[in-house]
């Protein structure tokens, strides 16, 4: 299997795996030997409504059921947490709510001693600076999708954070450190209005 193969040339990696809900729930006999592998989460592997088959493939592997499109709100993240659906949370600002409502649910994971990691989307250089911004919390305890949006973004109007090896640093001045590209923005805009400011 590609996840034998990529253990063997990496016997100490950090490895996870998404299955992105393609699953049945008759596989779980054959998901049961991933924990051949030390996976540190097997993420989604069943429908995202379905909480119960999560919770009953966690409680029959050692590896960590991940959730992520199961997520999306803070209210169903406290529902997967009480139900016992994961040891592992895929947290996405985008679309449980923002910033906040992530930092939220991270302090509900930590409480249930549910490990945490950001999830992305394809953000801008801002949007993906949040999820930098929140990924830097202490309740972030897994490495999160936090890659440089120009990666995969022909035009990015706005600049994101350095990158060294791997780990995104944060950056040191006020506010989120991306920065808006002027150039790359008034490629975008269909039209300008300018609203009247009053006191």
């Amino acid at each position: 299997t590609p996840l034998s193969v990529v253990r063997e040339q990496f016997p100490d990696a950090v490895l996870q795996a998404d299955a992105n809900g393609s699953f049945e729930l008759g596989s779980a006999a054959g998901l049961r030997g991933l924990d051949a592998y030390g996976l540190a989460c097997l993420e989604q592997p069943f429908a995202a409504a379905d909480l119960l088959a999560h919770r009953a493939l966690a409680e029959s592997m050692s590896t960590p059921i991940a959730l992520d499109e199961s997520l999306w709100s803070l209210d169903r993240v406290r529902e997967a947490i009480e139900v016992r659906a994961c040891g592992v949370a895929c947290l996405k600002p985008g679309r449980i709510g923002g910033g906040f409502a992530a930092l939220a649910a991270a302090a509900a994971c930590a409480q249930a001693r549910v490990e945490c990691f950001v999830g992305g989307f394809f953000e801008t250089g801002l949007a993906r600076s949040v999820n930098a911004a929140v990924a830097g919390r202490s309740e972030f305890g897994l490495p999160g999708d936090l890659g440089d949006p120009d990666r995969y973004l022909v035009t990015n109007p706005f600049s994101y954070l350095a990158t060294d090896g791997g780990v995104v640093r944060l950056s040191d001045a006020p506010g989120l450190g991306a920065e808006l590209r002027p150039e790359v923005l008034g490629t975008q805009e269909l039209h300008v209005r300018r609203l009247p400011y009053s006191s």
